[in-house]
């Protein structure tokens, strides 16, 4: 007997409960010592506010920043990691870019 094989398949999406919903402005990584994954640390790139601040009263009794303050550092924080086989990152990757473009362009066709 020949059984043929079904052409097509159903994929049913799930949210898992409590499932977060992550920004990133980069990716930080690489291929594993070994080659056998890509890991890919998702981050949010801000400057970070000053721990002090120095204000002064004046004779008028109100408080104004008594000196400049310098802005701090520029921290990326690490919002996930992702650990994905060499096959699955350049999947996702082509996935991002061919959306990336896609929204780009519709992004620049807003524009007129």
């Amino acid at each position: 007997m020949n059984e043929q094989k079904p052409e097509t398949a159903s994929i049913y999406y799930e949210d898992r409960p409590g499932k977060p919903t992550l920004a990133a402005t980069g990716a930080f990584g690489g291929p594993t010592p070994d080659s056998q994954n890509v890991v890919a640390h998702l981050y949010v790139e801000h400057v970070m506010v000053p721990s002090i601040a120095e204000i002064e009263r004046t004779e008028e009794g109100v408080y104004q920043q008594s000196r400049e303050i310098k802005r701090g550092h520029v921290r990326r924080e690490i919002q996930a990691t992702l650990v994905l086989t060499p096959k699955a990152a350049a999947s996702l990757g082509q996935w991002l870019v061919a959306h990336g473009m896609q929204a780009t362009q519709n992004l620049e066709g807003s524009d007129s």
